[in-house]
This record gives C-alpha cells, structure tokens and sequence, in this order.
C-alpha cells in the first residue's frame, strides 16, 4: 500500500520469502536497514531488487563496473525512495501541475507528492523463474492513496541476462477510463559526467525545465557541463549513453515509452538534494524513458497497458 501508517513485519515477510525462493541457487534475501532487497547472482550478471517501490538497484554484468548509480548516501528507510538505480515514477511525473489537465483532475487531494506515490508502495515478489540461466523476477501491486481513487494493478518482471529488461505492466481494474503518466527513472553510473555523450539525442525537440519548460531543439549530441533536465516529446526508441572514460557505451531499448527525461542536477542543485553528496553528479546521469504529457496513457475498463525497457552495456562506444 502506498500510505503506510506502520513498518511491515518484516521478519516473517523475510521467512516467507526464504521459504519460497531461498533454495534457489544465486538468490539472496537481504535487509538493508528496514527495507527488504531480493539480490540474484546468475553466470552472466547480478541485480539487487528493493521491495519497496519494485526499485531496481543494481545491475553488473560480469567483469563489468556496474550501469547503475546508487548514491552512498541512502538511509533505507521505510516510506523514503533510495537515491538511484531506478525508482518508478507513476501515475504522475514531477510537480502534478506539470501534467495533462484530465489526469489532473483525476487527482484527489491538494498535497500530492512528486512524482506520483507508487515509489513508496510495498511490492509483493509473486514469482522468480529461472529459464536457462535467465532470472525473472515477478512483482505486482495494487496501490492504494489518498490521491488516486481508481482500482488498478500493476505488475514489474525484471529480467535478468547480460542485459536487464524491465516490464511494466499497468492494469484498470475499474470500470471507467483513467489516464497516466510514467517514468522509469534510471540513474546511469559513468566515470567522468564531463566526458559523457548522448548522440542519439541529437536533433530532438525538448522541452527544457529549467527555463519554464520552453520548447527548444537539441543541435548536436547531449552533452553535460552544467545542471540538465530536460524532457524529449518523441525520443528515439533506443538511445545510447557514452561514457568514453570508462571506454563503454549504455544502450536503451523501450517500447510504449515514447518520452525520455535527461537530468543532472549538478553541484549546486545537487547540494541540496537528500541522499546526495556534493560531488555525485560527477559520476552519474539520469535517463529517464517516460510517457508524459501527450504521451501520457489513457487505459480502458479492464485493459492492460505494458511498458519495455532493456538496458545493455557494451566494451564499445556505440552511436
């Protein structure tokens, strides 16, 4: 549930959970503080999966630096997103009043929280399939708020392999049409932000936030010298980061994901953050595919929307 009035018990939730799936080669239920974490190790990579808001943590492919970014400086409290990896952003984006005026109005309440509140939801891990040496974790939801007064059911498989695939699955379980808006909200980890490129976003629209989300044009490849946010109306469906440093390129896949949010907030935003030391913006960028805004998603009485992302990292610097 979303609006969490007491700590779960977490000892019998880390019982169960060892019942079912610690017998499973390579699977490892931990606790961090108050927040409980499933951690897979296969022969090709390992990943850490927090229950709390389905967050993917980390992802390393063997003989690899790890892809994502996780800041040192998370407290693992309950009802607290972690700094990094990738938090789920729904069914809103950002300040409410950024999004469409019909999933506005949707909204019940005059405190809504950024970003939408399913980040802080309790996850159940329904499921974890092993097929040849693929792990596939399965996650599901049903989030309750003050804010959002629709039934609904959403569902994350995390697959696993040299890359990592994330589907999200978004159900209507009511009988009305409602919309929303998502972001998977990736923290890249990279050497040196400085020597970072983008050049799959070169020659694309932006809308760009620090400027009252003025429209604007990308003329050559992302790059990042200073603080960034930006929002891609119609971002390609693959996109790659490189990290000439580190001597990789990070490849993004995405279906049903039309948006993309590129954002660092430098060291003097950054300095304000929660979770985040003052020289971190050095070493990380967030990629964020997204359907917001237009892209934001109207699901029917019953139906099932599904959103992909796959993320690989690759010993070259790919275009």
């Amino acid at each position: 549930m979303a609006d969490q009035s007491e700590q779960p018990d977490l000892a019998s939730q880390m019982q169960q959970l060892y019942q079912r799936f610690g017998n499973l080669p390579g699977v490892h239920i931990e606790l961090h503080q108050n927040l409980l974490a499933v951690y897979v190790q296969t022969p090709k990579a390992e990943a850490r999966v927090f229950l709390q808001g389905a967050q993917v943590s980390h992802f390393q492919p063997k003989g690899q630096p790890p892809v994502l970014w996780l800041s040192e400086h998370n407290q693992y409290q309950v009802g607290k997103p972690l700094r990094g990896g990738i938090p789920i952003s729904w069914p809103w984006f950002a300040d409410l009043a950024r999004n469409p005026a019909d999933l506005r109005q949707q909204v019940t309440g005059d405190d809504a929280p950024a970003h939408g509140f399913v980040r802080n939801c309790d996850w159940q891990l329904d499921d974890i399939v092993v097929d040849k040496d693929v792990y596939h974790l399965h996650l599901s939801c049903r989030p309750q708020s003050k804010h959002w007064p629709y039934a609904c059911r959403l569902g994350l498989v995390v697959s696993v392999d040299e890359a990592l695939t994330l589907a999200l699955s978004v159900t209507n379980l009511s009988d009305r049409p409602w919309r929303y808006a998502l972001a998977l909200h990736s923290y890249f980890q990279v050497e040196q932000i400085s020597e970072v490129t983008v050049p799959s976003l070169a020659g694309q629209a932006y809308l760009d936030c620090l400027t009252d989300w003025q429209p604007c044009q990308q003329q050559d490849a992302l790059e990042i010298g200073e603080e960034v946010d930006r929002v891609y109306t119609q971002a390609p469906k693959r996109i790659a980061l490189q990290d000439a440093v580190a001597g990789r390129s990070i490849v993004l896949t995405s279906q049903n994901l039309p948006s993309l949010v590129a954002w660092n907030p430098w060291q003097e935003k950054g300095s304000r953050l929660s979770q985040f030391g003052t020289e971190d913006h050095n070493n990380m960028l967030c990629l964020e595919n997204a359907a917001l805004l237009d892209d934001a998603v109207t699901v029917a009485p019953k139906e099932k929307q599904v959103h992909t992302l796959k993320i690989e990292s690759s010993r070259q610097l790919i275009h």
